[in-house]
């Protein structure tokens, strides 16, 4: 099946930075609101790659719904 979760930035009009790389010093490659639906591709290390309609990324696990903290996808 196909893994999906929902990203929840901190506050609920703050936009959610997606990174090139799972690293907060990489450069930001989309910025995304609250509720966004994505498709989970990978988690490793407290980041997860997501992707959608417009966007391919990583992103910190905690601010996705839909993930368990910690949870590894390969």
């Amino acid at each position: 099946g196909r893994r999906t979760a929902v990203v929840t930035p901190r506050a609920k009009d703050d936009l959610t930075p997606l990174h090139d790389r799972a690293e907060p010093a990489s450069a930001v490659t989309a910025r995304l609101e609250a509720g966004v639906l994505a498709t989970v591709r990978r988690c490793v290390d407290g980041w997860c790659r997501i992707s959608g309609s417009g966007f391919d990324g990583w992103i910190e696990q905690q601010r996705l719904w839909g993930v368990y903290p910690d949870e590894k996808i390969d």
